[in-house]
């Protein structure tokens, strides 16, 4: 699971839109400028203690605080007052779809919208996968609060979610819990092809 123990109060140069850098990064994974714009994705500079330095960084906003990715290096650093939630929730809730695709990344669910997948209709997990499954997951020790949260506040009303993590160890052990958490009668995941991790792959 991604440590996001770390927080910074003050964001250097945060931008209301993508760098130059940022977009370069984005279009290395095959993400449009206009797909950032749509996901409201921004960019600055900020302290990220697993570089021991400043960078730049990728913004993604959430309903209480925000995240950021280092680029070019894979960092993660979240702002202060940052709360666990789903990425997006706010899009999604006000839209109220029938189905909906879960990633374990913002740039994953970056990856479904490229690909033409409305964006009010994609999810990002805050913090990552698990190393193995729970029997029965509990949402304080496991950081799986914000899934009931969500629920309560209108995600319930969601007939179809659609899985679409990442085809390793974790991910496999991640999507166990999601069913548990969600409901299997409206689970659904998507196999991706051989040699295949992720969305954005």
């Amino acid at each position: 699971m991604m440590d996001l123990s770390h927080t910074a109060g003050i964001v250097g140069t945060q931008q209301a839109a993508p760098s130059n850098a940022v977009l370069a990064f984005a279009t290395s994974r095959k993400l449009s400028a206009r797909t950032l714009e749509r996901m409201g994705v921004a960019s600055g500079t900020v302290f990220f203690p697993e570089l021991s330095r400043k960078s730049e960084g990728v913004f993604f906003k959430f309903t209480d605080g925000w995240k950021a990715r280092a680029v070019p290096e894979k960092a993660f650093i979240a702002g202060k007052g940052f709360k666990l939630s789903f990425w997006n929730l706010e899009a999604v809730l006000r839209a109220s779809p029938d189905t909906v695709f879960i990633t374990e990344g913002e740039l994953d669910a970056c990856a479904l919208v490229e690909a033409g997948i409305s964006q009010d209709q994609v999810l990002s997990v805050p913090n990552g996968a698990v190393e193995k499954p729970a029997d029965e997951p509990d949402q304080e020790a496991r950081g799986y609060a914000y899934v009931l949260d969500a629920l309560k506040v209108g995600l319930s009303k969601v007939r179809k979610f659609v899985w679409c993590g990442d085809a390793d160890g974790a991910g496999h052990a991640l999507r166990a819990d999601m069913v548990k958490l969600l409901g299997p009668a409206r689970f659904w995941f998507v196999d991706w092809p051989e040699g295949i991790k992720d969305a954005n792959d």
